[in-house]
């Protein structure tokens, strides 16, 4: 009884090590550490933080031409209609800015589909010259010990093969 008790709590003893062990935190060892400029974070979340700064940066400027238009007294066109027209120059400026990413970005499409034709339609394709290998077949012979030896192919390699890239010989 005494020993099975003991075998109990050893059996115990060692999960619980185990368990603990496993649980341990450690350092990854490609976890960046912070470095002294800039931050150390997922992709995912930069692109989060630079379109929320952006963003951000919209909505300061809407709220102050809102407020501007707050301040205006109720009587006073002139200052409402300068305020509505800083408004519609913001977001005729915020399409222009659209346009002209999508102009630059399909710029950018259209050499690059250009790009990937050319390579297409000429590539510079590697070709492999093949060694030259030499077969000889060895007819059925008695060796020194008695033994019958039978028929069968050596191959020898006489040259080595050569890689030839564009206009370039490549030798090994």
């Amino acid at each position: 009884m005494l020993e099975h008790i003991r075998g109990k709590k050893i059996k115990l003893a060692l999960f619980a090590l185990i368990f603990a062990t496993a649980c341990m935190p450690w350092s990854s060892k490609f976890h960046c550490p912070k470095p002294p400029l800039g931050k150390c974070q997922s992709i995912e979340k930069t692109y989060r933080e630079t379109d929320s700064v952006y963003a951000s940066e919209q909505l300061e400027n809407i709220d102050q031409l809102l407020h501007k238009l707050e301040k205006c007294k109720p009587r006073d066109q002139k200052c409402r209609k300068d305020v509505v027209e800083q408004i519609r120059e913001f977001f005729s400026k915020s399409q222009k800015q659209i346009k002209e990413a999508r102009k630059v970005a399909s710029e950018y499409d259209r050499a690059h589909v250009k790009a990937i034709a050319s390579l297409l339609k000429e590539p510079p394709v590697p070709l492999r010259y093949p060694p030259k290998i030499v077969r000889i077949y060895i007819l059925p012979y008695v060796d020194a010990k008695g033994n019958l030896v039978m028929g069968h192919y050596r191959y020898f390699t006489i040259d080595e093969g050569k890689w030839l890239l564009g206009d370039y010989l490549l030798e090994n």
